[in-house]
């Protein structure tokens, strides 16, 4: 499905629900971590897949999971630094598998003030 067809209100008539492979390369693509070096002080650095002002990444993926093989039904975090899915609640109503985004202000506010609102809005 295009993405101008997804913005215009149009879906597909074949409704599939991802198998966790598909799942995990979802979440590795869109927030995970793709490659880590080690500086010369002994910490590391991440280069994660999507960007973040000051490396603050104040967006959180939860996956709310239906019907996923593999996978307990349930409502998980996606913890990007170890590539995992924590649960975090009890599974959702419907019969759907959805990807949440949330926006945490206060990881950019405490650095960005006052410009920090338009961060993670």
């Amino acid at each position: 499905m295009s993405a101008t067809s997804v913005l215009a209100g149009r879906h597909s008539s074949v409704q599939r629900t991802p198998d966790l492979t598909a799942l995990a390369r979802l979440l590795h693509l869109s927030a995970g971590v793709l490659r880590t070096i080690e500086r010369s002080d002994g910490r590391y650095f991440r280069f994660r897949a999507s960007g973040s002002a000051g490396g603050l990444f104040p967006l959180g993926l939860y996956v709310a999971a239906r019907g996923v093989a593999g996978l307990a039904d349930a409502v998980y975090w996606f913890d990007p630094l170890n590539h995992a899915l924590v649960n975090v609640g009890p599974a959702p109503q419907g019969e759907a598998t959805s990807l949440v985004v949330t926006g945490v202000p206060w990881r950019t506010g405490w650095r960005w003030t006052p410009s920090s609102e338009h961060c993670a809005s």
